[in-house]
């Protein structure tokens, strides 16, 4: 589906009870199989289908210029959280104006679409949102880095600026903190996700050599990757019974039982209670590849002589 010029996907969110929710970019007006007219020279679009694949409506959300969803996320008390890069002011049904250039820009949807809360977040002349995770206290971190304002040998090494960036939200979209790390060249954030014990992996592409905060390097361009702590976000790991990591996943998650056993069996389970897989268990982490399988989400049951338990994983596009 789509309309006459650029309509482009960039993240699914299956909804339990819902339906699927599909966020693209989109250039296009009304016309062809697009509904909804646009408000500038790209919009963020979403659209809502059921779980057979009909669609069950459609919105573009956007200022008079140029905004670019780049992530979303289903959240724990229901709705969505969308999240891109937006130059345009307060224009369109687009409320909230940027600061410099262009923000981050986060829009907190019901499940109608209707918009509840919208902010933008400004880091310097160019920011790029990559990430957006939710604490299981409801607060938000989102992960991204800002290009330089200047090119060339002679650019001034700026704190924040060609970094990775890490922002914190409390549960109402105000920010608690946010972290910038670096070194003395270009640093991109790619991915940023929690850790078991609460803390925050970021990892991306860096060219910078051994400065700041950087302090290993193996050649001119290297992946990069920091853990960032978080007191108010910890967890004690034997806290839950079973744990799964990354979740949501794309393919392959890890069930990782918390405590020692001596012998055990996991079982994968739709939300239909349909058995889909049977696993001995041989260590206390298991990996399960959910790759062939729809979006959706599953259910993985640990039984052992010590403990069991069950976990929920979220499958994504």
């Amino acid at each position: 589906m789509g309309g006459r010029f650029v309509d482009r996907p960039i993240a699914a969110a299956a909804v339990e009870g819902q339906g699927i929710y599909v966020l693209g970019y989109s250039n296009s007006g009304r016309g062809g199989r697009k509904l909804s007219e646009g408000f500038g020279e790209g919009d963020f679009w979403l659209v809502h289908l059921d779980g057979k694949g009909t669609l069950l409506w459609e919105k573009n959300y956007g200022g008079e210029r140029d905004d670019r969803p780049t992530a979303m996320i289903a959240l724990r008390v229901g709705g969505l959280l969308l999240g891109g890069i937006s130059n345009s002011p307060g224009s369109g049904n687009k409320q909230a104006g940027n600061q410099k250039g262009t923000d981050f820009w986060l829009l907190t949807l019901k499940g109608d679409g209707t918009i509840l809360r919208e902010s933008t977040h400004n880091i310097g002349k160019y920011d790029v949102l990559t990430s957006l995770v939710e604490n299981r206290d409801g607060t938000l971190l989102l992960g991204g880095y800002a290009r330089s304002e200047k090119t060339g040998k002679k650019r001034a090494d700026k704190k924040g600026i060609n970094d990775y960036v890490a922002l914190k939200l409390d549960a109402k979209g105000e920010e608690v903190w946010r972290q910038e790390v670096g070194s003395k060249g270009d640093d991109m954030l790619r991915r940023l996700f929690v850790a078991r014990d609460g803390s925050y992996i970021l990892a991306g592409t860096t060219n910078g050599s051994i400065s700041r905060d950087k302090n290993t390097g193996q050649g001119r361009h290297d992946f990069w990757v920091v853990k960032l702590g978080d007191k108010e976000n910890e967890e004690d790991p034997g806290a839950r019974p079973v744990e799964a990591f990354p979740n949501p996943t794309s393919g392959f998650t890890n069930v990782v039982v918390t405590e020692p056993f001596e012998t055990g069996e996991a079982f994968l389970y739709d939300l239909n209670g349909r058995l889909l897989g049977q696993y001995p268990l041989t260590g206390r982490t298991l990996p399960v590849d959910l790759s062939k399988l729809p979006i959706g989400v599953y259910l993985v049951n640990v039984e052992t002589d010590t403990v069991t338990g069950t976990v929920k994983i979220i499958k994504h596009d």
